[in-house]
């Protein structure tokens, strides 16, 4: 039998046939427990029985049901320890947790068994949903149509779809989440608009954060990794991307289709085989203050018919706004004029190597460099030259997957990466490709010219930061050199030009 009355003392308790019912400051508690002795055995019966605004303690134990919430309503796990708190669904073509009223809270469970959600919030504002463990539904957490709700340190896994998942919905928080194992750890869907998604870690999914067809929402601070694709956005403007970690996502760290005006600033991406990659008419995204790192291709921007690109920003992000986070006060003629002071062979002393592998051989030196102009010539004018001209005899090696990469960095040497798995002599092979350099920088007049050999691991031959030229770009600041597609790259930290790009001597410095 359950109370009928609320005692409104500060502390109370209600004693009817043997249940208790009690209240504390004003607030209606109401136990289950599937063994007995409580005031009932199903959480649906409270559920049913409680008047809005109580609490729902649920005692350890699994319950076979599915359960419809219709009012305002605290439901718990007294243990707080989902693992414990089962709910398993009666009906498994129905939601486990249907919410359908404002301001309840869903916390400490284990929500499982559903061919629909786990846990699904309708057209609902104010609701919190906590601490729970979804998983083995089709969708995990889900949500339709409901704003200004929490969804805070749940795990969502092995559900068939999403694990956390929602749509038409806005000014909701999800935070803390660990979503694994799931199609999708996180999908942001259809006009779903400022949400806030932080401090998740989603990981061994098919995509770690999926957006669609949703504009204005932040994802910040997030960890993800292990995935296929680590965040997704499909036709969704105007989002922020900032402060998240992605690592070892196998095909993408940050993947863009028509897309336009994203920020993605101050991510750290890793060991993927595209780091950032913008494709099928996304424009005006901005990339700033990333950090790159051994992917197969650090950024990818596909420059086709529609697809502007600006490649003085891409300039920019290459010299300001790769490894170790911003060089947003480098100032690259110091840089140069700095580095003529080191000797060669103590190139791994210097910090902006400090990620790269050990040296195993120098070569020549770096030019007098003193002026502005001086600076401009070596590497704007000599350096592009040099591998342009080189290019032909160099890139067999690649192929041939002797080398992982090769060209000048940002402190005016040019890096050669060797394979480090070669099981023949290296240093002949060095003295080839040295040779192929040196006699190239001869035909512009430079007697000289400083080339570092690494050992480092094979990723791709493809460089990493990649423009893609075609009939449909257009550029006035660009010329071709010949009659192959241009481009950039940036392989770890190389910069890396082939197929005909000329750059403006304003390029040098972040504006």
């Amino acid at each position: 039998m359950r109370a009928t009355r609320m005692i409104s003392t500060v502390v109370g308790i209600l004693v009817i046939s043997g249940f208790v019912v009690s209240t504390i400051y004003g607030e209606t508690v109401i136990t289950v427990d599937d063994s007995g002795g409580a005031n009932y055995t199903s959480i649906q019966d409270a559920v049913n029985n409680a008047n809005g605004g109580a609490t729902i303690l649920v005692h350890t134990g699994t319950y076979m049901e599915n359960v419809n919430v219709t009012k305002q309503l605290i439901i718990r796990s007294e243990s707080g320890n989902p693992d414990g708190t089962i709910v398993l669904a009666a009906d498994p073509d129905n939601h486990v947790f249907h919410v359908m009223a404002d301001n309840v809270t869903i916390g400490g469970f284990g929500v499982t068994g559903s061919n629909n959600h786990g846990i699904y919030l309708e057209e609902v504002e104010g609701c919190v949903v906590a601490n729970n463990i979804v998983s083995n539904n089709r969708y995990g957490i889900g949500m339709e149509n409901s704003d200004h709700n929490d969804l805070s340190g749940n795990t969502a896994n092995a559900n068939e779809r999403e694990g956390i998942i929602l749509r038409h919905s806005r000014y909701n928080t999800l935070s803390n989440n660990n979503v694994f194992k799931n199609k999708v750890g996180i999908n942001v869907l259809h006009s779903s608009q400022y949400n806030e998604v932080s401090n998740n870690t989603a990981s061994n999914n098919s995509v770690g954060i999926e957006q669609a067809l949703s504009d204005n929402n932040n994802l910040m601070g997030n960890v993800i990794s292990k995935n296929r694709y680590g965040i997704f956005l499909y036709k969704c403007n105007s989002n922020e991307i900032t402060g998240n970690t992605l690592l070892s996502n196998s095909d993408c760290g940050i993947h863009i289709r028509y897309s336009d005006d994203n920020d993605l600033m101050g991510n750290t991406i890793r060991s993927s085989r595209l780091g950032i990659h913008l494709s099928d008419y996304s424009r005006n995204n901005t990339a700033k203050d990333n950090f790159l790192l051994k992917n197969g291709e650090d950024l990818s921007i596909a420059a086709d018919s529609g697809n502007h690109t600006r490649n003085d920003e891409m300039v920019e992000f290459t010299i300001g706004s790769h490894h170790e986070g911003a060089m947003d006060d480098f100032d690259l003629l110091e840089n140069l004029k700095e580095k003529q002071n080191i000797p060669l062979e103590e190139y791994t002393n210097r910090e902006s190597a400090s990620y790269l592998p050990d040296v195993i051989a120098t070569y020549g030196k770096l030019p007098e460099i003193e002026t502005e102009e001086d600076c401009y010539r070596w590497f704007y004018e000599a350096a592009p030259a040099i591998m342009h001209g080189s290019r032909a005899r160099m890139d067999p090696y690649l192929t041939d997957g002797v080398l992982v990469s090769y060209g000048p960095d940002v402190d005016g040497y040019i890096e050669v990466i060797i394979y480090e798995n070669l099981t023949i002599e290296t240093h002949p092979i060095m003295d080839e490709i040295y040779e192929i350099i040196y006699c190239e920088a001869k035909k512009i007049g430079i007697s000289d010219v400083p080339v570092v050999f690494f050992e480092g691991e094979f990723v791709r031959t493809d460089p990493l930061i990649l423009v893609e030229g075609s009939n449909g770009m257009t550029s006035q600041d660009n010329r071709a050199l010949g009659e192959s597609t241009p481009g950039f790259g940036l392989r770890g930290g190389l910069i890396s030009f082939f197929g005909g790009w000329l750059f403006q001597k304003n390029r040098g410095q972040r504006r």
